[in-house]
């Protein structure tokens, strides 16, 4: 279930397919990352492993905007590109028609938290 945080930041965005999608996402997260916490920042959501940053989520027009740190998309970016999605320098980019590739998703959110344990800087 999201939390009140996520669900205030839902209700702002108008497409409700992309509301949708978003909410899935994020009960997805809080079911499967509770160790992580969430902040909204820069209007995004951002999920926080004590005090460093994880993964970001944003709606953009015609895809998901996930932002996990560029280190994180370098180490994934084959991995990206056979899932049949973009990457930009900063941003994973899903397109909204396409399922969200959840077991890469985790993988990646694996990645960062493993890499990141025990930083106390926000960004790498």
């Amino acid at each position: 279930m999201t939390s009140i945080i996520l669900e205030e930041y839902l209700d702002q965005i108008e497409d409700k397919n992309h509301q949708l999608k978003l909410k899935e996402l994020f009960n997805w997260m809080t079911a499967t990352f509770d160790s992580l916490h969430v902040e909204v920042k820069w209007n995004q959501p951002m999920f926080i492993l004590g005090q460093t940053f994880i993964i970001a989520f944003s709606p953009a027009k015609k895809h998901l905007s996930v932002a996990p740190e560029h280190a994180c998309l370098n180490h994934f970016e084959s991995a990206i590109k056979a899932s049949g999605t973009k990457r930009s320098k900063e941003l994973w980019m899903i397109p909204w028609e396409k399922d969200i590739p959840y077991d890469l998703l985790h993988e990646m959110i694996t990645y960062n938290i493993q890499e990141k344990a025990g930083m106390t800087q926000f960004w790498r």
